[in-house]
């Protein structure tokens, strides 16, 4: 690869995102000072630690399967 850059993804928020077009998943990093400007990255490695830092996500298990979903606070189904 010719001028290939390398800095530290330490500490850097983005995304998850499944393509449905590609069937891959991507690393989204938006902008600070402009929301609607961003990059995708492929996700080339295999072992990624992902910390989830909202509560909008949770764990559910149903039937012995196990989900990674909205909570019922993001879905506004809170009792």
């Amino acid at each position: 690869m010719k001028n290939k850059e390398e800095k530290s993804a330490k500490g850097v928020k983005g995304f998850l995102l499944y393509n449905p077009f590609q069937k891959c998943h991507i690393f989204r990093v938006y902008d600070k000072q402009n929301k609607k400007e961003f990059i995708d990255y492929k996700i080339i490695a295999e072992d990624i630690e992902i910390k989830i830092n909202s509560d909008f996500y949770a764990l559910i298990k149903q039937n012995d399967h196990y989900f990674l979903d909205y909570s019922k606070k993001a879905l506004k189904k809170e009792n």
